[in-house]
């Protein structure tokens, strides 16, 4: 699971394990307090097939209030990540599955991304990326 968290003040705390089946997450939180009531965290599972479809998941927890939330769907093009579906600029609160078609597009990589803004202050991050064909 990758884990980062963003204060209000820009710096950032990061860690890794070897867990690709846990969500990434990224958040915001307020400076110098680390209760889970000033935070928000925004998780962003690793896509999967499921038939002819890629399917992937963005969910944030219940403590964003005054946040705008943004899920996407990203499939990886010659010219960089691509989106394929998205919300975006959600309050408060945020949970998308993702279900579009992924027929014919060869052997593709599949990842969620995530924004939480702020303010003027923003984190993003995003889900381990999947490849397999449809």
């Amino acid at each position: 699971m990758a884990t980062t968290v963003l204060s209000l003040s820009g710096s950032a705390v990061a860690s890794q394990e070897k867990n690709s089946a846990s969500p990434a997450m990224v958040g915001l939180e307020a400076e110098g307090d680390f209760s889970a009531l000033n935070q928000c965290l925004l998780r962003t599972y690793q896509p999967y097939k499921n038939g002819s479809n890629v399917e992937g998941v963005v969910q944030s927890n219940n403590y964003c209030k005054y946040h705008k939330l943004s899920g996407y769907l990203q499939r990886h093009r010659w010219h960089g990540w691509s989106t394929m579906d998205s919300v975006k600029d959600k309050s408060d609160y945020l949970h998308v599955r993702f279900v579009k078609s992924c027929k014919d597009s060869g052997n593709q990589n599949y990842r969620t991304h995530g924004t939480v803004r702020r303010g003027t202050q923003s984190g993003s991050g995003s889900s381990p990326s999947n490849r397999f064909t449809c």
